[in-house]
């Protein structure tokens, strides 16, 4: 609902949370000009309209600077297609396979074919940096755990 604290996930400064209206309405009056053309682009024709029940749009929307990621702090509000190699549909999907695998490790976008890889034996450590460094409460918010696709 409209207003509502986002669901995210922040794992080695990667903070990935689904693509909603009020993520767009976040760019002021205009958003509908002044946001990333492909996020208004996919706001109104897979977001508002999904293919299927339970597919929503799940974005990398900033890497939070960290000796952790180093080379990937430029990426901002990218599209996620994989998480830890396997295809997501949307938030609830990032949550089950980060809590299968004990974490973030691999994060492919779109449109790219490789993956986007943190070191786990550093991640501890960086998580607890950048909770730190950002004042961040919680790493992880999710109101429930709804249904998720396999």
């Amino acid at each position: 609902a409209a207003g509502e604290q986002a669901e995210y996930l922040v794992d080695g400064g990667f903070l990935i949370r689904e693509l909603t209206g009020d993520y767009l309405r976040a760019y002021g009056e205009g958003w509908n000009a002044n946001a990333d053309a492909r996020h208004v682009h996919l706001h109104h024709t897979r977001v508002d309209k999904p293919e299927s029940p339970g597919d929503r749009v799940v974005i990398l929307s900033h890497v939070l600077s960290d000796p952790i990621n180093v080379s990937y702090q430029h990426l901002r509000d990218q599209v996620v297609t994989h998480v830890n190699g396997e295809a997501i549909r949307n938030i609830g999907d990032v949550f089950r396979l980060v809590k299968r695998d004990g974490g973030l490790r691999r994060v492919r976008l779109l449109p790219m074919s490789i993956d986007l890889v943190l070191d786990q034996e550093g991640i501890a450590a960086a998580n607890k940096r950048i909770m730190r460094t950002y004042q961040i409460p919680r790493l992880r918010y999710w109101r429930s755990a709804p249904s998720v696709s396999k």
